[in-house]
């Protein structure tokens, strides 16, 4: 499995502009002002580890609060190992959404340390032999939904409603709301982004995944959301490699929102009834406002 790469990916920091490039007069790369520091604060699952019998997602964190395991760099690759510790759980029923507060700690070891399984991930883990680098603790929540089944839609628009605007919610605060007291500020307010980027997958990564960031772009640009605190520049959007959509269609938000995704990632909003569940909820959004 690959769990240490996708945890590496979330330890590793991100730099973006802090201003447009078609505004900056400056090479950005001899300018280190004009970038601040970043890091994944946010990861949604949008499927259930398993469904239908199927393995749907593999877990990367223990289920019980205070319990870690050490996962070894994959077979053929070097670095640390990481320890990861799960802090705290909280349950937000009107999204249908498990929140876990998540700790990823590089670690030292004298001896080898064993491949972690999926039978493992529930195991206390024996420490002697570790060394844990408490200052470079890095601290994000997952969010898992539970209500979305493969290849269909959610019953309940409104908890998919709610879970767009708790994750826009939790995503902004440092502290991502959480009474636990072992979570301190100095932890997780690792980067001066105030809005960092959500890192968002289901089960292929195109159709739920597609619906969800679609629907979080067009209640953004709608007003349901607040904006981006640093707007992608228009600049490095590359044209589209499929041309302008039909003139009859141009007007469209929603089709312009999925075929925007589809020249990133092909499939995106992979099912018809995904891009009616994005109309409805739109128009849900309205009606309530």
């Amino acid at each position: 499995m690959t769990i240490h790469t996708f945890l590496s990916f979330i330890v590793q920091p991100i730099s973006t502009p802090k201003v447009p490039l078609a505004t900056s007069n400056m090479k950005l790369e001899d300018d280190a002002a004009t970038h601040l520091t970043s890091r994944i604060r946010t990861v949604v699952q949008l499927t259930k580890n398993v469904e239908g019998d199927r393995t749907k997602a593999h877990p990367y964190f223990p289920t019980e609060v205070g319990k870690s395991v050490t996962v070894p760099p994959d077979p053929g690759l070097s670095g640390q190992a990481l320890k990861v510790t799960l802090m705290h759980t909280q349950d937000h029923e009107d999204a249908y959404c498990l929140q876990s507060i998540v700790a990823i700690s590089p670690v030292s070891s004298t001896s080898t340390i064993q491949s972690t399984t999926l039978k493992s991930m529930d195991e206390s883990e024996d420490s002697y032999g570790l060394e844990e680098d408490d200052n470079n603790k890095i601290i994000f929540q997952h969010l898992i939904y539970t209500a979305w089944p493969d290849h269909g839609v959610p019953e309940d628009r409104k908890s998919l409603l709610a879970l767009v605007k708790l994750v826009d919610q939790l995503n902004r605060d440092p502290n991502f709301d959480s009474p636990s007291p072992s979570i301190t500020r100095t932890h997780v307010l690792q980067c001066d982004d105030p809005d960092p980027p959500i890192l968002v997958g289901c089960s292929a990564g195109s159709g739920r995944t597609g619906s969800f960031i679609a629907l979080s772009s067009l209640l953004r640009h709608s007003g349901f959301l607040p904006p981006a605190a640093t707007p992608t520049p228009a600049s490095v959007i590359p044209s589209s490699p499929l041309g302008m959509l039909p003139e009859g269609l141009t007007g469209d938000l929603v089709l312009q929102e999925i075929d925007f995704l589809r020249e990133q990632r092909p499939r995106m909003v992979e099912r018809p009834e995904q891009t009616l569940l994005i109309y409805q909820i739109l128009v849900s959004a309205y009606l309530a406002a």
